[in-house]
């Protein structure tokens, strides 16, 4: 007699507490990665001027190489999860992360610097690839959407303990000072040591060892168009939502006079705003859908750059950080979710490291698309038209979504059909 399916779905084995704060507190080192060091950008650049030409733009580079270097690796992190298991290169990626990143702390010279900045963007291709994987074989259905949300929000709440701490670090000392926080890796490596377990690859199955039925996801081919759609998104909306972290120490220095706390407030006040939209997205999720998601995300940022370059007082651009923060914070979730829902199981690490590698490519490129501009015009200028973009594209895949749900439309396109099942 065939065992009968819970009415509200398959149970699966719930997982520990101490996993779930291990795989957050990881998650919460990579935004750590590029933005604890931003508010000592203008003091970096000063310290470049002897060295290089362009120590401004060099600067920036310190934020944005990590971001480089995760784009490269991502896919191969992926590739190796996928053949040998995600534990031995989360705990690797956690050594490597400390050595990184702290060789801030002790070089001067800008290109030994810059060449930390590109083995820390390795450590946290690693990190990141095998803790999207981990929480994708540990959490299903909505409970995996809710830990998402969570995982968001402890990426975005990093920044928020960590950036005014690099800060004041970088007011009351050198710039090198703000290095030394990326030690904060070592006790999650520890962590992971004794509380992350590699995932069962097997059929799925509930707490009480049966197969769990179909949920409609995890299908066995890949929905090329639909991940080309994905990656876009992750690429313009990182490239877009990245000229934040950059680009604010020189605009509220230029506009406001304002100092490195000042820029590590502004940027914090970005990030604490998208935790909150990162920890309630499970129930925004399931009351709005995917898409009306990525359509706010597109919108509240945009809407949110526009008041932040347009603004003559600092209230008044803490308010657009906020709106876009907002946005922010629908970001990652929204996609990762969307990509694990469409992701075979067996190429879910490499499908991940494409996501992430797309999502990176857009935040190294970000500064170097947005340079022109911010030397021509200034960094409000940049974050003006930026946010002009931003809601430009909201609207056009608002307009999309509606054109594919008509009542008409075909059903033979595998992005309008795969959007009718995961919405």
């Amino acid at each position: 007699m065939a065992t009968p399916v819970p009415r509200h779905g398959p149970t699966f084995p719930v997982v520990p507490r101490p996993t779930r704060v291990t795989l957050l507190a990881a998650s919460s080192l990579t935004v750590m990665a590029g933005a604890i060091v931003a508010p000592a950008l203008p003091q970096i650049g000063a310290a470049f001027a002897g060295q290089v030409p362009n120590p401004d733009f060099l600067a920036k580079m310190v934020l944005a190489l990590p971001a480089l270097a995760i784009a490269l690796f991502a896919p191969i992190s992926g590739w190796f999860v996928d053949r040998f298991g995600c534990k031995p290169l989360l705990l690797a990626g956690l050594v490597l992360y400390a050595v990184a990143g702290t060789t801030g702390l002790y070089l001067d010279g800008a290109y030994p610097v810059l060449a930390g900045r590109l083995l820390l963007g390795v450590a946290v291709a690693m990190v990141m690839t095998t803790t999207s994987t981990l929480i994708s074989f540990y959490f299903h259905g909505p409970e995996r959407g809710r830990f998402l949300g969570f995982q968001a929000t402890a990426m975005a709440l990093g920044g928020v303990v960590f950036l005014p701490v690099g800060g004041m670090l970088a007011a009351a000392g050198t710039w090198h000072w703000p290095f030394a926080i990326y030690v904060a890796s070592l006790p999650v490596l520890a962590a992971a040591v004794r509380f992350v377990a590699e995932p069962d690859r097997g059929p799925l199955k509930t707490a009480t060892g049966e197969a769990a039925p179909p949920t409609g996801e995890y299908p066995l081919a890949v929905p090329w168009p639909t991940l080309g759609l994905i990656y876009a998104i992750a690429f313009v909306g990182m490239a877009a939502f990245y000229l934040g972290p950059p680009q604010l120490p020189f605009h509220v220095k230029v506009r406001f006079g304002a100092g490195p706390l000042v820029a590590a407030l502004a940027v914090a006040t970005m990030t604490a705003h998208a935790a909150v939209t990162s920890i309630l997205y499970g129930r925004l999720a399931g009351r709005f859908g995917r898409d009306r998601l990525v359509v706010a995300f597109f919108v509240l940022l945009g809407t949110g750059f526009v008041v932040l370059g347009l603004a003559e007082r600092p209230a008044v651009a803490f308010v657009g950080l906020g709106l876009a923060g907002l946005g922010g914070g629908l970001f990652t979730p929204t996609l990762m979710n969307w990509l694990i829902r469409v992701a075979p199981a067996h190429l879910r690490g490499r499908l991940a490291g494409g996501l992430i590698s797309a999502m990176f490519a857009g935040q190294f490129l970000s500064p170097v698309l947005a340079h022109p501009l911010v030397e021509r015009d200034g960094p409000s200028a940049a974050f003006e038209m930026c946010g002009v973009g931003m809601v430009a594209l909201g609207l056009a895949y608002a307009a999309r979504t509606a054109w594919l749900r008509r009542p008409t439309r075909p059903t033979r396109d595998p992005v309008a059909a795969e959007s009718l099942v995961t919405s």
